[in-house]
């Protein structure tokens, strides 16, 4: 389970399976939260687990550093598929591409 306990004026590293959360400004939604639970699930080539997920001005994209690498581009489908069903929603399809969450 994902465990947020303060609001850090500097990017923090959390725990967990290549996991890395950044927060600036506030403590992020709880459905963000329930999509990276969901996220750190999710199954990798290698267990790399290489997706990126920014969360800014309620706005959420995903990424990989590198597209053209076929296991990248799958583990993105795959990580942002399990972020979908934790926070209910659906992505853009796309490297970088934006959440829209069901209300």
């Amino acid at each position: 389970m994902l465990k947020i306990s303060s609001i850090h004026p500097r990017p923090c590293k959390f725990y967990g399976r290549g996991t890395l959360l950044y927060f600036i400004e506030k403590k992020p939604p709880e459905w963000f939260v329930k999509g990276i639970e969901a996220v750190q699930l999710a199954p990798s080539a290698m267990n790399r687990q290489p997706v990126t997920f920014t969360y800014r001005d309620d706005l959420v994209t995903a990424s990989v550093s590198d597209i053209s690498a076929h296991a990248m581009a799958i583990d993105l489908g795959i990580a942002k598929a399990h972020f979908a069903l934790g926070a209910s929603g659906s992505w853009e399809w796309g490297n970088g591409k934006k959440f829209n969450r069901n209300d």
